[in-house]
């Protein structure tokens, strides 16, 4: 069991905030030990199995089960798609405008940030933050929007990582729903990842979020893992 502070969340949330991924029942009682002179705090318990135990133990602990976070995998195609002729799709250089603002906020929906009561208060700032820190490069490399008429109504961001490309945030419009614009987002999104010689990409999404389950398996992604969390307010 390893418990960390995530500083970044911390002065974020105004309350020490740490993360745990736990194997054990004991660990939950290492926990305790270890933060016996923290004071109140909010820990990210993450659990790969599904374990009726430890699940137990951390519920009559106070934690409290939020997500059930899956993780997808698709290997990408030597050939790529090379849609060259979409030229709605484009890269992003722009501020963080209300319009894509909104987009992120709607992508957060499902998010635990936002089921957690203590933690709502903060949620519009949290994916605006992650909004901005996307376009400045400190959390995305690149960021391609679907643009019509002048008008923006869909994005997406991506990371190279060592083991693969990463998707961020993937957000369409609901009027533009059901048209295919996360497709085409999506094999931009792929496009850049093969252009930079990545062949693994990977994205999160929670299982309560069906429609973007069926989405990303329907375009050939496969769950890879689930991660159960919970927040633990102590």
């Amino acid at each position: 069991m390893e418990l960390k502070k995530l500083e970044w969340d911390s002065e974020f949330f105004e309350t020490p905030v740490y993360s745990a991924s736990l194997t054990e029942v004991i660990d939950i009682d290492a926990i305790k030990d270890q933060l016996s002179n923290v004071g109140s705090a909010l820990i990210y318990v993450f659990i790969t199995d599904e374990q009726s135990a430890l699940h137990d133990k951390l519920v009559s602990s106070g934690a409290l089960f939020f997500d059930t976070r899956i993780v997808y995998r698709k290997i990408l195609g030597k050939d790529g798609y090379r849609n060259v002729s979409d030229q709605m799709i484009i890269p992003y250089q722009g501020p963080a405008t209300d319009v894509l603002k909104k987009l992120a906020l709607q992508a957060g929906m499902y998010s635990r940030f936002h089921s957690d009561d203590r933690l709502k208060p903060y949620f519009e700032g949290l994916y605006e933050n992650w909004l901005v820190n996307s376009l400045n490069k400190k959390i995305a490399d690149e960021m391609f929007v679907f643009e019509e008429d002048g008008c923006i109504s869909g994005f997406i961001t991506l990371k190279l990582k060592k083991d693969g490309g990463w998707i961020g945030l993937l957000s369409v419009d609901p009027l533009r729903q059901n048209i295919g614009v996360g497709g085409r987002l999506l094999k931009a999104g792929e496009q850049y990842l093969l252009d930079h010689h990545v062949s693994n990409s990977f994205v999160i999404t929670q299982e309560d979020n069906m429609k973007a389950c069926v989405f990303y398996e329907s375009c050939g992604y496969n769950i890879l893992r689930r991660e159960f969390i919970y927040h633990w307010w102590i």
